[in-house]
């Protein structure tokens, strides 16, 4: 009877904490600014038990008693694409009080980059270990549009809830479904736009991506170019190359100009003048 009394009163009182936590998580998230935020998500490794696969959306079901959970392997991870750059105002784990739950150590990881899985985008929190939630907040300067969440060493990796606030921010540049050659595609973007898209940094590489995915066309033209006379590639807005996503190292030679891929990594190519595809414009539009 004192054993039932005692397995009886552990529950009610994890029931309790639980409600208490869930009480004080919809008021912090009340004065916190911005839209919940949704993707598409993928994680390391995904469990599997009595016909349940634990795969990475269940994070973001909407239900707590539904976990992503990964196999326990080395430097588990998951993340979401929100498909769109974002100022992040908030992230929150919710646990519901899984008993494997081990986040000690675990880090978030926010920018524009798929690099290493996202783990080469900036460092924006350290997490600790949590037994039912737990809420981070950024004030400023924390943006992109990945999220990646990773554990050191072999273990599992369980997200039973995750909610994520934030502000979009405008992309600077449209998709033209007209395939044109370069030089003609320049001069649509001058006379209905600002110019062709110059990428300046990770950031506008990122934006980039998501209108050339709207595309089922294999390449789209940017507002790069080479000159032979001065032997160097440059923006069409007259900025130099600093930050580059090519393939391999491209050819040096007249009348030809950068496009990029509009899948997988998104690498850019040289590519002769006269070939005809769709466009990248800029906007004028700052994010």
């Amino acid at each position: 009877m004192m054993c039932n009394q005692m397995i009886f009163g552990a529950s009610l009182v994890r029931r309790m904490m639980m409600m208490v936590w869930t009480v004080l998580f919809t008021s912090l998230m009340s004065l916190i600014s911005g839209e919940s935020l949704r993707g598409e998500t993928r994680q390391s490794s995904n469990y599997y038990s009595t016909g349940t696969l634990y795969s990475s959306h269940r994070a973001m079901d909407g239900d707590r008693s539904t976990c992503a959970h990964t196999m326990k392997l080395l430097n588990s991870w998951w993340r979401i694409d929100l498909l769109g750059v974002y100022d992040i105002s908030s992230i929150t784990f919710s646990y519901s009080g899984h008993p494997h739950v081990d986040m000690t150590d675990g880090r978030i990881h926010v920018g524009n980059s798929r690099k290493n899985n996202g783990t080469a985008n900036p460092l924006v929190k350290n997490i600790s270990n949590e037994n039912y939630m737990s809420l981070h907040s950024f004030d400023s300067g924390v943006s992109g549009r990945y999220i990646t969440i990773t554990v050191p060493g072999t273990r599992f990796l369980i997200l039973c809830e995750v909610n994520i606030t934030g502000t979009v921010k405008a992309s600077p540049f449209v998709l033209v479904e007209k395939k044109k050659k370069w030089e003609e595609a320049l001069f649509h973007c001058r006379e209905e736009h600002t110019d062709l898209a110059s990428i300046l940094d990770q950031q506008d590489q990122a934006w980039a991506e998501l209108e050339a995915r709207k595309t089922n066309s294999t390449l789209v033209w940017l507002g790069l170019h080479y000159t032979c006379t001065l032997n160097f590639w440059f923006w069409v807005d007259d900025h130099t190359v600093d930050f580059d996503q090519w393939d391999e190292e491209p050819e040096e030679e007249c009348n030809i100009s950068g496009a990029m891929e509009t899948r997988e990594e998104h690498h850019w190519f040289e590519k002769l003048d006269y070939e005809e595809f769709y466009f990248i414009c800029a906007t004028g539009a700052t994010g």
